[in-house]
């Protein structure tokens, strides 16, 4: 007697689908649109380097100055860096770089700073500023530009950056710790005198 044996399929329920996300799953996808939100803009940005005579017009130095008045909300601009002092320093050994939006070619950001000489000998270069304007901030573009200047200082042979930050920002303690990894040996009090280059009252730096 032959005995057949019928096996079934075993199907799964299909479960309708969620329309609602979990409190955690929700934090994810912000967290996921932020980033793509950023490497878009990272991708949209053009960096130049403003060491170019030839290709680099005086005009872009004066937005330079502009965009150090949008960075700092600066009312005073006799704290900002001279468009020609960034052109001495682009033309005679420093290096100035610029963040370009390449949808409106607009300047909106800068990085810029000179190699120190010791004994004959390239000691450092000195980064004296990176900034960017209001509505393109904490979006990777001063990281973009920060990555590019080390490029061009690693081009020159040398491996040691120096620059000055305040600690009691939060966030700018947190870009130059966390973000960059720089190693803090020294503590300078109001090194750079009170600054009032704003509305807000005069404070030490």
């Amino acid at each position: 007697m032959n005995r057949f044996i019928y096996v079934r399929e075993s199907r799964k329920e299909r479960r309708p689908a969620r329309t609602t996300l979990t409190e955690e799953e929700e934090l994810i996808a912000q967290e996921i649109v932020s980033w793509l939100r950023t490497l878009s803009m990272v991708r949209s940005l053009v960096l130049l380097n403003f060491n170019s005579v030839a290709k680099r017009r005086y005009e872009e130095f004066e937005e330079a100055v502009e965009v150090q008045a949008s960075a700092w909300h600066m009312t005073d601009y006799r704290w900002a860096t001279p468009s020609h002092v960034l052109r001495a320093i682009a033309d005679n050994g420093g290096i100035v770089l610029g963040a370009f939006d390449e949808d409106n070619n607009k300047l909106i950001g800068i990085s810029y700073g000179f190699f120190v000489y010791k004994d004959g000998e390239v000691k450092y270069f000195y980064s004296h500023q990176t900034g960017v304007v209001e509505g393109f901030k904490y979006k990777g573009v001063g990281y973009q530009l920060k990555l590019m200047q080390r490029s061009k200082v690693l081009e020159h042979g040398v491996d040691l950056i120096v620059w000055t930050f305040d600690p009691l920002q939060s966030l700018n303690a947190n870009f130059n710790f966390a973000k960059l990894g720089v190693i803090n040996r020294k503590f300078l009090i109001n090194y750079y005198g009170a600054v009032s280059y704003t509305h807000l009252r005069a404070h030490e730096t």
